[in-house]
């Protein structure tokens, strides 16, 4: 064998051979590591998109249940504030739904707090799990605020609406006293026998003189200062002689004769620790007073007592530089009183809001007392809205500058007491003397027109009796509806027409 031969067969080197093997391992390996990261991506991809179908999942749940559960506010099985409402889409997708009162985006010094009772903030979560893994489960949260609309008030006392025609309503036949300078403007209705400025030792001259001139001043273009400006219902049976003409001819007040009709479906509430403003709404309690205030401010607060309502078992004492805005309850059988006897008080309604395709606000009356509402000597008092009284609304006697009050609004009492003022109280011959001066004066000078002609300003010129009324109860400036709140029950609740209250949505939100 020649040295060719011997080359030609010899065996390839072995470094070839591993390098070979080593690039085929390489490649398999490539495409092991390809073949488990594309199967890695398909099963990522497979997990997200199960994660999204739960997720979508949980959102449609909770959007379910959102919708449900206002639907369900508008029934009148509704559960109300502070329940929670559950349910279930499937075997895997469930829903929870909480209603509470308010509206987290209102707070303190926001122009729509006061709107805070009468929203009610809805959260409902959906829940959504994995069937191949049901402790993997996805949720998913809406937020909603809705508002009551108002369309229906509780029902009211079967005489509300009569009461309602008058500025100063007497509901049982009691004693009815007033006495000059007082004035009332608006209907009044009398349940028994009027007793007009009788508590002066005048004449029935000088009485009927006086008062016949104040209409006649009030045609000469000098204020309306007669005690009424009418109409007067009252039974006229019960009236001394020559009242009603008094009312009508001297003084040019209307009347009618109405025969006297006790208010039933009427009564004191009694104790009243709690309330609520709609059907399903919020209990609250009731703010409970002493039976002494003095510079003090009473207000509503719209998350804990939204109406200002504020109770007292027994007297009340106001004092100077008391505000209360709101609804003063007062119970007692023979001393539910608030007795006034200071200065700068102040007695306010809360305006709550109007019904439906109204813009007139909604009133409690400011005042819902059990005995007596009395105005001592010295008291300056304003009073808007309206008084409900089950025993005697008196002013008391004091002189005709020292004492100030003001009603604007309504008053419903048993019995009215407005004493004399001190500073007419004279003896029955000073009162003769001066009445014959005047008359005596009139009479010389009134050819020569230098005499004082009418009574009223005679008596201010010369001795300081002053016509103009410091005692006034007029009609409220704007108008209003009030309303009657019984112990039990709500202010606001479904109308008629409804099956259950009404509600606006005013917000959706959603988060994760």
């Amino acid at each position: 064998m020649t040295d060719s031969d011997r080359q030609l067969s010899a065996p390839p080197p072995v470094g070839r051979r591993g390098m070979a093997l080593l690039v085929v391992l390489l490649l398999i390996s490539m495409a092991l590591g390809l073949s488990y990261a594309a199967m890695r991506s398909q099963y990522m991809a497979l997990l997200i998109h199960r994660n999204f179908d739960r997720r979508a999942s949980a959102r449609q749940a909770a959007v379910t249940g959102l919708t449900i559960a206002i639907k369900k506010m508008h029934k009148s099985d509704w559960a109300g504030v502070d329940t929670t409402l559950t349910g279930s889409l499937g075997s895997y997708e469930s829903f929870q739904v909480t209603y509470t009162t308010g509206d987290q985006s209102l707070h303190s010094g926001h122009p729509d707090y006061e709107n805070f009772p009468y929203r009610v903030t809805l959260l409902s979560t959906g829940y959504a799990a994995d069937p191949d893994n049901p402790t993997c489960i996805a949720t998913h949260q809406i937020r909603a605020v809705v508002r009551l609309i108002p369309r229906a008030l509780a029902d009211e006392p079967a005489n509300w609406d009569e009461m309602m025609k008058y500025v100063l309503y007497q509901y049982k036949d009691r004693a009815f006293k007033i006495n000059v300078p007082f004035r009332v403007e608006g209907p009044v209705r009398v349940q028994k026998k009027l007793r007009l400025a009788e508590a002066y030792p005048w004449s029935n001259s000088a009485r009927e003189r006086y008062l016949g001139d104040l209409n006649a001043m009030r045609l000469t273009g000098y204020p309306d200062w007669r005690p009424f400006d009418g109409p007067i219902d009252l039974p006229y049976n019960e009236q001394s002689a020559g009242t009603i003409a008094l009312l009508g001819t001297a003084m040019g007040i209307p009347t009618s004769d109405v025969h006297k009709q006790n208010a039933t479906d009427w009564s004191h509430p009694g104790s009243l620790t709690t309330y609520q403003i709609y059907t399903g709404g919020k209990t609250y309690s009731v703010q409970t007073l002493s039976g002494s205030l003095s510079d003090v401010t009473l207000e509503p607060d719209p998350e804990t007592n939204p109406l200002g309502i504020y109770y007292r078992s027994g007297r009340v004492w106001l004092h100077d530089n008391v505000t209360v805005r709101g609804t003063l309850v007062v119970k007692g059988s023979w001393n539910g009183d608030v007795f006034i006897n200071g200065k700068n008080v102040h007695l306010v309604p809360h305006d709550l809001p109007p019904l439906e395709n109204t813009d007139v606000p909604i009133q409690l009356p400011v005042m819902v007392l059990q005995d007596d509402f009395r105005i001592y000597p010295d008291a300056d008092v304003s009073v808007t809205g309206m008084l409900t009284i089950w025993d005697e609304f008196e002013v008391k006697s004091d002189n005709q500058h020292d004492m100030v009050v003001a009603i604007q609004g309504r008053v419903v009492a048993e019995e009215i007491l407005i004493r004399r003022r001190c500073d007419w109280v004279k003896w029955t011959d000073w009162w003769t003397e001066e009445y014959d001066e005047f008359t005596d004066q009139d009479e010389e000078e009134e050819e020569e027109e230098e005499g004082i002609p009418y009574f009223p300003v005679w008596l201010n010129q010369v001795h300081g009796l002053d016509p103009n009324p410091r005692l006034t109860i007029k009609p409220e400036s704007n108008e209003v509806r009030y309303h009657w709140k019984k112990a039990d029950d709500p202010v606001y609740v479904p109308h008629p027409d409804d099956d259950g209250l009404r509600w606006d949505l005013l917000e959706w939100t959603e988060n994760q």
